[in-house]
């Protein structure tokens, strides 16, 4: 399954912080943004992803997060 997701996420470090912390709570998944495009998108690969808690995870830090259709 790959997840898809808006951000405004535009800093490579918060994108590397928030990468790390996606792994962690999802360790068998692929993390990676990518802030070129303008949705500065963030996938996610793997099994058992649940957006609502990805979305959640960027809000409370402050992010904005919506999956992409």
């Amino acid at each position: 399954m790959i997840e898809v997701f808006k951000t405004n996420i535009t800093c490579a470090y918060t994108a590397a912080a928030l990468t790390a912390d996606l792994q962690r709570m999802y360790p068998s998944s692929s993390v990676n943004f990518d802030l070129e495009d303008g949705d500065r998108v963030l996938r996610i690969k793997g099994d058992d992803i649940h957006a609502p808690l990805i979305v959640a995870h960027l809000s409370t830090n402050g992010h904005e997060c919506e999956v992409m259709l």
